[in-house]
């Protein structure tokens, strides 16, 4: 791509991140008010202090073990993709973000 299209998007995309983050404070608000909500749901409460944490402090990383019996690395790509699916799969929809 030119120059000219990079800067673009580029000016864009800070555009776009200086408006998100000005909605940040009201996001917080919001948060804390469901979490003080007598109305809501005590799982859709973790789920929230789950969210908060994870964006606040970051994920935890995960570590996956797997071992290699071949040297075809369609077939590893493979499995790791399909590990992941699992995984996923067994978390529901949160990872399919």
């Amino acid at each position: 791509m030119s120059d000219y299209v990079m800067k673009n998007i580029e000016i864009i995309r800070k555009d776009g991140l200086d408006r998100f983050m000005k909605m940040v404070p009201q996001a917080i608000r919001q948060l804390t008010l469901m979490l003080g909500d007598p109305e809501i749901p005590p799982n859709v409460k973790a789920m929230l202090i789950q969210m908060i944490l994870d964006r606040g402090l970051g994920k935890p990383e995960e570590t996956v073990n797997m071992t290699v019996r071949n040297n075809n690395m369609e077939e590893a790509y493979a499995a790791v993709e399909q590990m992941v699916e699992e995984i996923r799969n067994s978390m529901g929809d949160e990872t399919k973000k």
